[in-house]
């Protein structure tokens, strides 16, 4: 949303190559093979753009994934690091190989977070003052930040990952939690916490295309651009942990192209994404319906989203 509210202001161009913005990442080239312990890249054949981060083709990794060797290297880097940050980002990630040829592949990836960083650049802003002042404010969110304050610490769950007895243990102590302390690199994958309310008219937001309450922050015709399938043939379906037939990749959304055995329930048209505790939200704009769900268990699964949805959606009367 932040960066398309920077498209709409003529701040950013959805074509233009990331380096415009970030010039660290000129040139970076892409990775081939192993050879007697040397990495062997080549060239790209374009260069990534900001279209590619929105969508996960940049050719990118999160280094957590897979094993490649890009993989092996993201992890030494400690790319996501809570005491870097996004000023440095760039210039870690110009060190390392792109995975793929941008535009060829959906590779989930730190492409969100380097969005991050570009709204820094274009807005002249940190990344949280400008959510704050653009996002936050205007849609009266009360609870969402990078950390979650002292006197709110009594509210934050705890989180939760599977024990070898078969049953649940705690990962993450909201007492302890490094969420109560705020963090140098503001990630724009994954660092904000919040709460169901707040979350929810971000939702709501969308749904409306990109207004609520009075408040537009996107125009109808930008939000509709986001939530169309924006993957290449030889992209599509997103594979993550598994291909995901029928489902294509928006503007910072996965969305659903169309039917098959996996989107069988699912709407063509349906739009949203998981979070890594299993939290998820989806939109579907044809049931008018926006659903948000938290959960707070690592790593992600999809039993909640398998479970809740058919639920939903066969409660909706078809007349």
């Amino acid at each position: 949303v932040a960066v398309m509210m920077l498209v709409e202001e003529g701040k950013i161009a959805l074509d233009d190559q990331v380096a415009k913005y970030l010039p660290e990442l000129k040139g970076v080239e892409v990775f081939v093979e192993v050879k007697e312990g040397q990495l062997i890249t080549q060239p790209t054949k374009r260069e990534m753009t900001v279209r590619d981060l929105l969508r996960h083709t940049s050719g990118l990794t999160y280094g957590f994934f897979g094993d490649t060797e890009v993989d092996k290297r993201y992890r030494s880097a400690n790319i996501l690091n809570p005491l870097g940050t996004l000023a440095g980002m760039p210039k870690k990630l110009a060190k390392l190989p792109l995975l793929y040829q941008p535009g060829t592949r959906f590779q989930y990836s730190v492409s969100s977070d380097l969005l991050g960083r570009l709204v820094e650049v274009a807005s002249g802003q940190k990344f949280d003052e400008f959510l704050q002042s653009k996002i936050f404010e205007p849609l009266d969110f009360r609870d969402t930040a990078f950390h979650v304050s002292k006197e709110k610490l009594d509210r934050f769950s705890a989180n939760y990952s599977p024990s070898e007895d078969g049953g649940l243990q705690v990962n993450d102590v909201p007492s302890k939690s490094l969420y109560r302390i705020k963090p140098r690199l503001l990630s724009g994958g994954g660092g904000l916490t919040s709460t169901a309310r707040d979350y929810s008219r971000l939702c709501q937001m969308l749904l409306n295309k990109g207004e609520l309450e009075g408040k537009r922050l996107l125009k109808a015709k930008t939000v509709e651009s986001m939530t169309k399938n924006q993957l290449p043939d030889q992209a599509y379906p997103i594979d993550l942990g598994g291909k995901r037939p029928g489902v294509g990749f928006g503007l910072g959304f996965s969305v659903v192209k169309e039917k098959t055995a996996f989107t069988a329930i699912q709407p063509i048209g349906e739009f949203g994404w998981g979070g890594a505790a299993s939290t998820h939200f989806w939109i579907s704009p044809q049931d008018e319906l926006a659903v948000v769900v938290l959960t707070q268990i690592m790593p992600f699964t999809f039993q909640m989203e398998f479970a809740i949805k058919p639920l939903v959606y066969n409660a909706i009367d078809k007349k």
